[in-house]
């Protein structure tokens, strides 16, 4: 005997066959969108943490910058920070490494001594950002590159390149200078040479007009309204002589360095 089909009770079972099956569906998308929206929440609050994380030096940069140092230099100082400038600064512990290689830059080298890894510890909103010093000392004369890598909570790279120039036995110099400072300080002094010597000195540095070998040196630039590099000479420095020369300094949030100025004995006639 065949079996025959009860239509009505089919009928009266459909609708709630599809309510089970819209409902299960809206179940699924239902997770699925709480799934999306907490990774939308997640990756938005991961953006906003890395908008408020800043890994900063005063020598060191992103981009990588380079300097020559004065013969005779057997350490640095680098400063590593935690904020950008006065208004921005990062509300979270900073855990860094640190590493210097020669001049392959895969090269290591020894008889360097040097903190390599630390903690900059998150702003105090009433003090602002916080920084510390990075010594790295036994230089010789050669090529350094130093990179201080942030480990967490994002990691972010500063590089920069140190050059140690070869000792001159007959005219040493050095600068004295630190951000803030209005002015600079150019240490120069001889050894058995005593005729010229010739001072070169980089754009943004203002000579100071009261002392007598610049009181007729000027390198303003009307057309830029800044100041030019310079130069100026001194005939007769004096064997064993030793002086001081200041600059003023057009943006005192820069910060010079021995390798910027250039003083050689001056070319005989």
């Amino acid at each position: 005997m065949k079996r025959r089909w009860n239509w009505n009770k089919m009928r009266r079972k459909a609708p709630l066959f599809a309510i089970m099956v819209l409902a299960g569906a809206a179940a699924c998308g239902g997770t699925a969108g709480l799934v999306a929206r907490y990774v939308h929440q997640q990756s938005e609050s991961a953006a906003a943490l890395s908008n408020q994380f800043y890994f900063t030096s005063d020598y060191l940069s992103e981009t990588g910058n380079s300097y020559t140092l004065a013969p005779g230099t057997t350490a640095i100082t680098i400063q590593l920070r935690n904020y950008a400038d006065d208004y921005r600064w990062s509300d979270m512990d900073i855990k860094y490494k640190v590493s210097v290689t020669g001049e392959s830059q895969s090269e290591t080298l020894e008889g360097l001594s040097y903190e390599n890894t630390g903690t900059l510890q998150r702003a105090d909103t009433d003090t602002g950002g916080t920084k510390q010093n990075l010594t790295i000392s036994g230089l010789k004369p050669g090529t350094y590159h130093v990179t201080a890598e942030s480990t967490s909570p994002f990691v972010q790279s500063l590089r920069g390149t140190f050059t140690v120039q070869e000792q001159d036995q007959e005219v040493h110099y050095s600068v004295s200078d630190s951000e803030g400072n209005p002015y600079i300080i150019l240490r120069v002094s001889t050894k058995e040479y005593g005729d010229g010597v010739t001072i070169n000195w980089p754009a943004g540095l203002i000579p100071d007009s009261s002392e007598t070998v610049f009181e007729n040196v000027t390198t303003y630039n009307e057309a830029t309204g800044n100041y030019s590099k310079g130069q100026v000479t001194i005939e007769a420095f004096g064997r064993y002589g030793s002086e001081s020369y200041r600059f003023f300094k057009e943006d005192t949030t820069k910060t010079y360095q021995t390798g910027d100025f250039q003083v050689t004995k001056t070319a005989q006639q």
